[in-house]
Formats: C-alpha cells, sequence, structure tokens
C-alpha cells in the first residue's frame, strides 16, 4: 500500500506593530559600530520618536526582522474599514532630520500606512541627510 502524507505547513503569523513606542531596543547603542537593534514596529516607532522630537543626532539603526505595521492579509485596499490602520509618521521632519544610517540587512517593513495628504513625498523615511 502507497500512503501519501502531506505536512500541512503553515507560515508563521507576523508580530503586527499595536501603534505603540517601545522602552527600549533590542540591542545596540546607536553607534555606527553598534547600531540599534530594531526587531518590531513598537522598536520602529521608538527610534522614529527619538529622530522627531530631536532626542539624538547622528544615529545608526538595523532591522533584525520583517517588521509589519499593520495586518493586510485579509485586505484588498486601504479604503476598507475592516480593520484597524496603524497610521505610520515618516522618521524625520523638517525641524528635526534623520542623520545616520538605517540598515534593513534584508529584511523589509511592510504594510505602512501614511495619510498625509497635504504633504509631499511621504515616505518611511521623511527628510534625512546622507
Amino acid at each position: 500500500m502507497l500512503v501519501w502524507a502531506f505536512a500541512a505547513y503553515q507560515r508563521a503569523q507576523p508580530e503586527i506593530w499595536d501603534g505603540t513606542a517601545a522602552e527600549s531596543y533590542a540591542g545596540g547603542s546607536g553607534t555606527e559600530s553598534a547600531p540599534y537593534l530594531i526587531a518590531n514596529g513598537a522598536q520602529l516607532a521608538k527610534f522614529e520618536q527619538a529622530v522627531n522630537d530631536g532626542t539624538f543626532g547622528l544615529r545608526y539603526a538595523a532591522l533584525t526582522n520583517d517588521i509589519y505595521l499593520n495586518d493586510t492579509s485579509e485586505r484588498q485596499s486601504w479604503d476598507e474599514d475592516t480593520a484597524s490602520k496603524n497610521q505610520w509618521t515618516p522618521i524625520g521632519n523638517v525641524t528635526n532630520t534623520f542623520r545616520g544610517q538605517l540598515d534593513g540587512r534584508g529584511y523589509a517593513v511592510r504594510s505602512v500606512y501614511i495619510n498625509l495628504p497635504e504633504q509631499e513625498k511621504v515616505r518611511l523615511l521623511g527628510l534625512f541627510e546622507s
């Protein structure tokens, strides 16, 4: 008798950002040799707040995972009101530009929702200096 066994592989559910900022990073000190390690949306939000509040100047950070800012698994468009939309604030603004480096290390920030119709060129990284 021949038996076929099929393993049910399920992709692990990604951690979806809850809209809050973390108290700390996953590691690092923000220097070029020891960048802040960012493993989730809350840590990315902490980084965004520090840059936009002017808490620090030249800093370095690196992603350690793919980061999901919203759950878009069931969504066809952003116009649907079927789930909450975690609004992202771009990293860097007119007052406090981002100076440093955010190294993706092959990871991505996914499902970014930004609704700032009065602004042009809106993106994950707002104003930055290279």
